[in-house]
């Protein structure tokens, strides 16, 4: 459920009441019935590039990149973290779990079995931010507990992750190419009692994805293109885990990358992202600009129909996380400018 390539960047760092009180009723009416957020208890700390899951009734946020006020941390103001958080949603109380083998930032977090797994994700130093690994880590049933487990095939973060049939997928992200550096891949690896196995690859190699399962199928929802100067994409794409075969659905209404998916009774809601622009050059590409999104669209699983919602995120956000449990939509962390700037400890609930 999210992706990102944006610290090398960190450096880029109403109606007033009387036009109100004349506004046709039918529209005062319309802005009163729109869906509303409801805040919740904050996370314990600001963080974004989560990954978050429902294990057993809570949510559970693993890794990902933290406020730190450490002189040392790789990037500058946030760190990747070995910190489990768990949310209870009935007492709308955050505690800590047990702390992860080592600190990830873009952990991939899945439940399966009676277990929570994290998987594969970034180390990071000041010398290199951006070490991309290949471990799984799994909890035991009571989640107090880590172990590592067979690892990824290959290193591979910033991918989507699901759960499907007591079978775990990891799809896209970003790996190592030929020459040990980092970029886009369309690996799909599944996972199960133990053993890891080839699934069909992704037809274009992406990374910063969002993902939700319906009915056992896996949608992929946007992500970008590290190899093509990180051009967001708006392809939605479907995975029969049966037929072992993709098949392409209708696009989102906006491209974007680092956006995070959930679903809730016939729709996938889709949430905020980000967007890097750049100019090519003599000297080759350069940024120059970006942007995050406070958008909310959503897809009608029955009939392959996006719409953009007319209601909004609090604020633009990107690298946050989306959870649906107890028949509720859950938004949390993420940052409100494209990278690191404006990370947020914010936990909401949309009220539909």
């Amino acid at each position: 459920m999210q992706r990102r390539t944006f610290l090398s960047h960190l450096a880029l760092g109403g109606l007033s009441l009387a036009a109100a009180a004349c506004a046709p009723s039918s529209l005062m009416v319309s802005k009163l019935t729109l869906p509303q957020w409801q805040p919740r208890k904050n996370l314990p700390r600001a963080m974004q590039e989560i990954y978050p899951h429902v294990f057993k009734g809570n949510i559970c946020i693993a890794g990902g990149l933290q406020a730190s006020n450490d002189p040392s941390a790789p990037f500058g103001h946030l760190a990747p973290t070995t910190d489990l958080h768990i949310y209870d949603p009935i007492t709308n109380i955050w505690h800590q779990g047990p702390a992860l083998p080592q600190a990830r930032h873009h952990l991939g977090l899945v439940a399966c079995q009676n277990q929570l797994y994290g998987i594969g994700g970034f180390a990071a130093d000041q010398q290199n931010p951006w070490q991309v690994r290949a471990n799984v880590f799994a909890s035991d049933e009571q989640l107090t507990t880590w172990r590592e487990v067979a690892p990824l095939p290959a290193p591979q973060a910033e991918s989507v992750y699901a759960s499907v049939h007591e079978h775990i997928h990891v799809i896209g992200g970003r790996g190592l190419n030929a020459q040990n550096e980092l970029s886009d891949t369309s690996a799909h690896w599944i996972y199960h009692q133990g053993q890891w196995h080839q699934g069909a690859p992704l037809d274009t190699a992406r990374n910063s994805a969002a993902s939700a399962v319906h009915n056992g199928l896996i949608y992929i929802i946007g992500g970008r293109q590290f190899s093509q100067n990180n051009v967001n994409m708006s392809t939605v794409q479907c995975y029969d885990s049966k037929e072992d075969r993709w098949r392409t659905l209708a696009p989102m209404p906006l491209a974007s990358a680092g956006l995070a998916c959930t679903q809730l009774n016939d729709r996938i809601y889709a949430f905020g992202g980000e967007q890097y622009i750049y100019q090519r050059t003599s000297q080759g590409s350069k940024l120059i600009d970006s942007k995050a999104f406070n958008s909310v669209w959503s897809y009608d699983l029955n009939n392959d129909v996006w719409r953009t919602e007319a209601f909004k995120l609090t604020s633009t956000r990107h690298g946050l996380g989306a959870i649906t449990l107890n028949n509720q939509i859950y938004i949390m962390g993420g940052a409100v400018q494209a990278g690191g700037t404006g990370t947020s400890n914010l936990l909401e609930t949309l009220v539909l």
